[in-house]
């Protein structure tokens, strides 16, 4: 009912940028080196019915911010900005941490931000703004959970991306702020089937700016950002299209907003 829960209570000192929901855990990433007056470091796990820090599972990241975590079986992945993890430099930007006792496993690092992983059946969906995994892939790259090696013939951007959102079919849309996708000339978001090619049915067109956020609800698609224009069309950083075609849906007008969009989320009757 959307009313504030009293047996829950976690308090931090820094922003949370990332929540993950793990039966009766929750993982919280952010900046925060606070939690429950306790000593934490960026990211951490509690109760997820009280709030109560778990503090057998303390990883140590050192800087910057965690932005993305998803877990997979004895693992917890998570990204961000972070630079130094365990006093070490090696594992920049992603990293990959026991899930039972919270040290760092041996993984590779990055040369820049993580902003979004998704976890798509044994493989390993990273974006961000990097442009070396180690195997010169740019802001885009998948590996099988258990292989640090990328794979190499999965297609990559020529600029940031912010968000990769599932389709509920093995699939995801990829959205950011990138004009290539593999040399091929697409805007800001586009569609990668179960197989991994590029879904040719998806083509939103031409989008003038950023989509930082994409939300999935049924056959439509919100996306939002930066942009003030899709397919020629006006819009004022949020949009609905079809999330098969992507085309645009123009009898769905929302308010105007001066700020830009970073998180969709819907209810059965609003989107937040």
């Amino acid at each position: 009912n959307y009313t504030l829960d009293p047996t829950f209570s976690c308090s931090v000192n820094g922003n949370i940028e990332s929540l993950l929901l793990d039966g009766a855990d929750l993982y919280i990433g952010g900046s925060s080196t606070q939690a429950n007056g306790n000593n934490v470091e960026r990211l951490f796990r509690v109760n997820a019915s009280t709030g109560a820090l778990d503090n057998t599972w303390l990883p140590s990241i050192g800087s910057g911010i965690v932005s993305a975590i998803v877990r997979q079986g004895s693992f917890v992945f998570a990204g961000g900005s972070f630079t130094n993890v365990e006093g070490r430099d090696d594992n920049r930007y992603l990293v990959k941490i026991d899930a039972g006792t919270g040290l760092i496993e041996t993984f590779f690092s990055l040369d820049n931000t993580v902003n979004d992983i998704l976890l798509n059946g044994n493989d390993l969906i990273v974006g961000g703004i990097f442009n070396n995994l180690q195997y010169f892939k740019t802001s885009l790259a998948a590996f099988d959970i258990g292989n640090v090696v990328p794979e190499l013939t999965f297609g990559d951007v020529n600029s940031t991306v912010d968000q990769i959102l599932p389709d509920g079919n093995g699939g995801f849309y990829v959205c950011g702020a990138f004009n290539t996708y593999n040399s091929e000339s697409i805007t800001q978001i586009f569609k990668v089937q179960a197989d991994g090619s590029l879904d040719p049915n998806f083509d939103v067109g031409s989008v003038n700016s950023t989509v930082s956020a994409a939300h999935l609800d049924g056959d439509d698609l919100y996306i939002g950002g930066s942009f003030s224009s899709i397919q020629g069309e006006d819009v004022n950083r949020l949009a609905r299209l079809d999330a098969t075609t992507g085309a645009i849906d123009l009898t769905w007008v929302p308010g105007t907003t001066e700020a830009g969009i970073e998180t969709i989320e819907t209810t059965p009757t609003k989107v937040l």
